[in-house]
Parts: structure tokens; sequence; C-alpha cells
């Protein structure tokens, strides 16, 4: 009996301690940034409470969907517009690698009105389908960019200068 309490108590305790153990999301931006928080002169900051709380949860709960890894997550902007930014959480060390762009969305009056994301979880390639904002100029089509663990590469935006 005094085995089974002892191995149960060991159980919770090693269940609460790791989730404790969790790492906290660190934004890394790959590029020139604002205080590494926001690319230079975009209106995202990506180190404010609601994004920190998104990646956190990304980390606590989200599975690997994109390059073996990591967990691709899409937080609501501008709701008004249906306009997203894009992040890659590492699970493991709690870096974000925000995509260099400001947000995506769809492109309404051509029947996208959210905006398609082609991505896998065998795949290091994301494809964003509709319009980009990036430095105050948006771009309709489809925007592919390929993530090497720490940068991405591909379409070339002025946050990759």
């Amino acid at each position: 009996m005094i085995k089974k309490i002892i191995f149960t108590v060991s159980v919770l305790f090693s269940c609460f301690s790791s989730a404790g153990n969790l790492p906290k999301p660190q934004v890394a931006m790959g590029y020139k940034s604002q205080g590494g928080c926001s690319f230079m002169y975009s209106p995202v900051y990506y180190c404010d409470k609601r994004h920190l709380d998104e990646y956190s949860e990304a980390i606590r709960h989200g599975k690997p969907n994109f390059f073996k890894d990591f967990v691709l997550v899409t937080i609501l902007e501008r709701p008004y517009y249906q306009q997203r930014s894009i992040a890659v959480v590492n699970k493991e060390t709690g870096k974000v690698y925000p995509v260099p762009i400001d947000v995506y969305s769809g492109t309404p009056e051509k029947g996208n009105p959210d905006g398609q994301l082609e991505f896998s979880s065998s795949s290091n390639r994301l494809c964003i389908v509709g319009d980009i904002l990036v430095y105050r100029s948006i771009k309709s089509g489809r925007f592919c960019f390929y993530f090497d663990g720490e940068r991405f590469s591909g379409y070339k935006t002025a946050y990759m200068d």
C-alpha cells in the first residue's frame, strides 16, 4: 500500500513539475527589428501580452504542424479586415519566429475573404494565398517562404533587407 501511494505521489509530482518546466516564449526576429519585438516600421508588436499568451498556448497544447517539430500560429490583428500575423513556435525551446510580413488576409473581391495557408509538418515551406501587407504595401498572389529553423527565405519582403 505504501509503495502504491509513493508511486502515485511520484507520478503526480512529475506531471506538475514538468508543466512548470515548459519554456517561455522568446521572440527571435531574425531580421532588423525594433527592440527585438517588431520588424522595422511594422505595426505588429510580437512581444505584447496577447501575442505571448498565444505562443504560450501553442507551447502548452499545440501539436507540431510545420517542419517536423514546429507549431505554426496565426493571430488575428485587425478583425474587420480578417488580417492575421503568422509565427512559427519551437515547443522545445520556446523560440518564436515571425514570418517577415505584417499580416495576411484573403482577397474578398476574388471570393477568398480569409486567405489560405499551405503548409505541412513534413515540409519547411509555407505559402500564403491572398493578400499580404508588408511595410504599408499590400500585394495579392501566392507567396512562398522557406524556414531553415531560424529564418525565412523565398519570397523576399522589405523586412528581409
